[in-house]
């Protein structure tokens, strides 16, 4: 009997050596294309995730299709993505002083990742200022970031069903090559973020906000920025138009930027969102597909996301009860302490700085992060 069970347990031993290196891989990779053109897969310009923005290589824009160029001077430390379309249109990537500037000298965020030599830039900046678009897709093995111009002839999820051969092929090359001990040291894999891991008291919170008066606004943003957190505000277009100097700010800042639509009336969702757009556009020179629907109903919502917007569906909805006090601070931190992985709190229009200074001192004690949302997460 003794005998039996050694050999059964050899055996399970076995069986989960052979998985292992297929475990290792079991997070998944990034793939990356530009229009129809999947790009080679290498651990070196892999895409990755940092402080709540997705990263990708630079010289993903040195294209025609995308009416883009990029080019590094590792000797000044600056990268540039330009436009081959408009003359005197670019974003200065300066690494030494870790900064984005536009051909105006008007500041951007977030700033350039130099990671061995090779230059990553924030995929939702750079689509944003040179009006491209781009997803970020599930498939076999990983995720598929693409960037698109209007060039583009395929769908997003018909050149991620076309190419599933090609990327599988890449796929095994890839684990050749990593378990032969070519690859070097990859900067991210597909859903991992280069942000410290959470501990077991830590959390990863995404405060999402309903802009209310420019006082209150600027308020909150005042406490925000002066603690190092990120939040979300979703604007109205005509708050938009009232709080401008705040949305640039936020924009430059790093604070992320969402939009609204009221479902209530017969004006389309999907129509308000891209007016709002235009409007962010205008004040700013980015775009989100970052929104929330007032009043929706399943109608709505499907319009809006198959416009490719992104609606809000928070882990935890606080909006009813607010914060603006101590002790729904307090209470709020002990409702996310007490679930596990990270949160998106939606806190509405009832938010005010005592709440929120409270909220994040305490989140300081409990190891709390609160960083900005994405169109991912």
């Amino acid at each position: 009997m003794r005998q039996k069970l050694t050999a059964v347990l050899c055996a399970v031993l076995l069986m989960i050596a052979m998985a292992a290196p297929d475990a290792a891989a079991a997070a998944g990779v990034y793939f990356t294309a530009a229009n129809e053109t999947i790009r080679e897969l290498t651990e070196a310009t892999m895409p990755f995730w940092a402080n709540g923005d997705l990263y990708v290589d630079g010289s993903l824009f040195e294209n025609k299709d995308l009416y883009t160029g990029f080019f590094y001077n590792s000797s000044k430390n600056m990268a540039v993505v330009y436009s081959r379309k408009t003359a005197n249109n670019a974003l200065y990537f300066d690494l030494a002083r870790n900064r984005v500037d536009n051909s105006d000298g008007y500041g951007y965020y977030p700033p350039a990742i130099l990671r061995n030599g090779v230059v990553f830039v924030p995929v939702s900046l750079v689509t944003a200022y040179f009006e491209l678009g781009y997803a970020n897709m599930r498939v076999e093995h990983g995720y598929l970031l693409r960037v698109r111009s209007d060039k583009a002839v395929l769908s997003d999820r018909t050149l991620a069903d076309a190419g599933s051969t090609r990327m599988d092929s890449q796929y095994q090359q890839y684990l050749a090559a990593k378990s032969a001990g070519q690859q070097t040291e990859s900067p991210g894999t597909a859903g991992e973020t280069v942000r410290p891991p959470e501990t077991a008291a830590g959390q990863t919170v995404r405060l999402c906000f309903r802009a209310d008066t420019a006082e209150t606004t600027e308020e909150l943003l005042d406490l925000l920025d002066g603690s190092g957190a990120r939040a979300a505000f979703y604007f109205s277009a005509e708050q938009l138009e009232q709080q401008r100097d705040l949305v640039r700010r936020m924009a430059a800042t790093g604070q992320t930027i969402g939009l609204t639509a009221d479902c209530a009336g017969e004006a389309d969702p999907a129509e308000q969102l891209r007016l709002a757009n235009e409007v962010l556009w205008r004040t700013a020179g980015v775009k989100t597909r970052l929104c929330v629907l007032e009043n929706a109903a399943d109608a709505g919502r499907q319009s809006a996301e198959a416009a490719g917007y992104c609606c809000l569906t928070p882990d935890v909805d606080w909006a009813e009860t607010g914060l603006r006090t101590t002790s729904a601070a307090s209470s709020l931190l002990k409702k996310i302490s007490g679930r596990k992985g990270g949160q998106t709190v939606w806190l509405g229009a009832r938010a005010e700085s005592g709440g929120l200074r409270a909220l994040l001192r305490l989140a300081q004690q409990a190891d709390h992060r609160l960083v900005g949302l994405t169109e991912t997460d």
